[in-house]
């Protein structure tokens, strides 16, 4: 019974990443968001444990991300949603947001 079960099992898995500046600047090693040469950081290793299991329950293998609490450009006001992927000619790619906190 458990296996039918399992195998009809079906998540989608999506991520949203905290920009706000309450987590402070990422370069610094006091920051929660510290982005370390040598190690991830407690958050990418959480996503990466949940990410490589939930992979194996989601048919399309696409992961939406989106983040919140950054000023975006052109005007610089702080967005509570945004996508981390941008579309470009029709075309999916990820993107660096030029965004801060």
């Amino acid at each position: 019974m458990y296996l039918v079960f399992c195998s009809r099992t079906q998540l989608n898995f999506t991520v949203a990443i905290d920009f706000t500046a309450s987590n402070g600047n990422p370069s610094q090693p006091t920051s929660l968001h510290y982005m370390s040469p040598y190690q991830m950081n407690a958050y990418a290793m959480a996503l990466k444990a949940v990410g490589e299991i939930i992979q194996d329950y989601d048919s399309d293998k696409l992961f939406p991300a989106y983040g919140f609490g950054a000023k975006l450009p052109p005007d610089g006001k702080i967005s509570h949603a945004f996508p981390l992927v941008r579309h470009i000619k029709g075309k999916k790619r990820l993107g660096h947001m030029h965004c801060t906190v």
